[in-house]
């Protein structure tokens, strides 16, 4: 019994001497937890061996015993605890997945084209939500619409054709505190990014945030990006429809890319008032964008040459530069 009862007072000693440590530092109390199970695990063993049950004691031994007692009782509570707590986190990551799968299958859903062979161009539209887009830029659009902005992002919106590059190059301007040498250096589609291209790497402009101004252009409508779209500077700019369409009828027929056309001018202006343009419908993306009007700059493209100082103000304001902007900086933008 001596031999049995050692461990036990064994065990008492290193259970009142490891309840200074538990108190006297957080980071121990998971060592010294599995200290007292093994010394309590030892002492049964030791009793077992000696033929001692431990579920069946006198009131003696259970005195002599109740240090290992309390711990195996506490044990147990703490087992139950951490099976719990196990059930819980299992559940919370569970339903956060579910919830992301299902935020991932929606936007899929919300996505999914239905494809339209179009007279006289050369590859076919996809009709997604309320617009009918370039076959090229669908495999994009998930990425466009889990794209993150923030407020110092600039983005030049348009239909094609109504004066992107114009307002694009302005804008540039402006928020570069009129840095002409670094508008010369570069190309206008390397100082911007087109958003819904294929070869533009928008995972690699997520990963590299940045405080300075980050450029974007797009033709896509409002219901193509996420909530963040409303915390970046949105300029939209759209022009008479009978001067788009003959500039986007010239331009599709002079490029050498995947979105020409080959059909007569008759057809096209057809196609484009039945909205079977990439797109299309104007009206709607006009109108769409006009629904945002109190957090975007809209501006008419036939307003930007007429009334050109008011307008770069107007512009400079909204972009908070307008206490930057002086009078030699729009004599020199205007000539």
């Amino acid at each position: 019994m001596q031999f049995v009862l050692f461990p036990v007072r064994y065990s008492s000693n290193i259970l009142i001497q490891r309840r200074f440590s538990l108190s006297s530092s957080k980071w121990n109390v998971f060592k010294s937890l599995f200290d007292h199970f093994q010394y309590a695990r030892k002492a049964k063993q030791a009793a077992q061996q000696r033929g001692i049950d431990l579920s069946n004691l006198t009131a003696e031994q259970q005195i002599k015993f109740k240090p290992i007692l309390r711990l195996k009782s506490a044990f147990r509570v703490v087992n139950v605890t951490m099976g719990l707590m196990a059930i819980i986190a299992t559940s919370v990551w569970y339903k956060r997945r579910r919830k992301q799968i299902k935020s991932g299958k929606q936007i899929d859903d919300e996505l999914k084209p239905i494809w339209m062979d179009l007279k006289y161009f050369k590859h076919k539209g996809a009709v997604i939500g309320n617009y009918l887009l370039p076959e090229q830029i669908v495999g994009k659009l998930n990425q466009v619409k889990n794209f993150q902005f923030n407020q110092s992002d600039c983005i030049c919106a348009s239909f094609p054709k109504s004066g992107t590059t114009l307002i694009q190059e302005i804008v540039y301007l402006i928020q570069t505190n009129f840095d002409y040498e670094s508008a010369k250096g570069k190309d206008i589609s390397d100082r911007y990014s087109f958003m819904e291209w294929p070869t533009v790497n928008l995972q690699q402009l997520s990963s590299n945030p940045t405080n300075k101004s980050r450029f974007f252009k797009t033709h896509l409508p409002p219901e193509f990006f996420n909530d963040t779209f409303k915390k970046a500077k949105v300029i939209y700019v759209y022009r008479n429809p009978k001067d788009v369409t003959v500039s986007l009828f010239h331009f599709l027929r002079s490029i050498n890319i995947e979105l020409t056309y080959s059909g007569p001018w008759n057809q096209f202006v057809q196609s484009f008032l039945i909205d079977e343009v990439y797109y299309a419908p104007w009206w709607r993306h006009l109108n769409d964008y006009h629904s945002l009007n109190d957090s975007i700059f809209c501006v008419a493209y036939e307003d930007l040459l007429p009334n050109f100082r008011p307008t770069v103000r107007r512009l400079a304001a909204y972009l908070g530069k307008e206490k930057e902007l002086t009078e030699e900086q729009l004599d020199k933008l205007e000539t």
